[in-house]
């Protein structure tokens, strides 16, 4: 169980500490109003536990670009964004691609999955005309999770054989 403690004081301008275990979180606080002394250890918790999803869990494994990423840009992205389609003026087959200048803006911002057009076109509502993918079944959540983690941990896309996709064109049901 996460535990939480904060050092109080009664008087305005005093600091406010909450350490969180293992010191993965401190925050440090200025009390502007008295009467932020009287949080409740509960609300000290829930404090800490705001702050700790913000972090990826300590011993996690960063995203794995082959085995995690590209399957899913094989699958639902790379069969309208690559070099003969184009849609978009996006081709997702390499990394050179992928991170090349386009007139709409950079596709993905490593370390800033807020910024990158790859996570938050898989996160707009259904009905949105940009929202992708454009056909098809929506990206499950966990998956474009896994693409915001994989931006915010700086977007490593290999070079070379592992890093390139390509398109498995789908057969029609004729």
């Amino acid at each position: 169980m996460m535990q939480a403690r904060a050092r109080r004081s009664n008087r305005e301008g005093d600091k406010m500490r909450i350490v969180c275990p293992k010191g993965k979180i401190d925050v440090h606080a200025r009390i502007k109003d008295a009467s932020i002394t009287n949080m409740k250890p509960i609300a000290t918790l829930v404090a800490c536990l705001s702050f700790a999803t913000l972090l990826p869990a300590a011993g996690d494994p960063p995203v794995d670009f082959v085995k995690q990423i590209k399957p899913i840009l094989a699958d639902r992205c790379v069969e309208c964004h690559n070099s003969e389609t184009l849609l978009g003026e996006l081709n997702l087959q390499t990394r050179a691609l992928a991170f090349g200048k386009r007139k709409a803006g950079p596709v993905i911002v490593p370390k800033h999955a807020d910024k990158s057009m790859l996570y938050l076109v898989l996160t707009l509502p259904p009905k949105d005309k940009k929202a992708m993918p454009a056909t098809g079944h929506r990206i499950p959540k966990d998956e474009a999770n896994l693409i915001r983690q994989w931006i915010t941990e700086g977007a490593d896309w290999p070079e070379g054989k592992d890093g390139a996709i390509t398109p498995q064109h789908k057969k029609s049901g004729k």
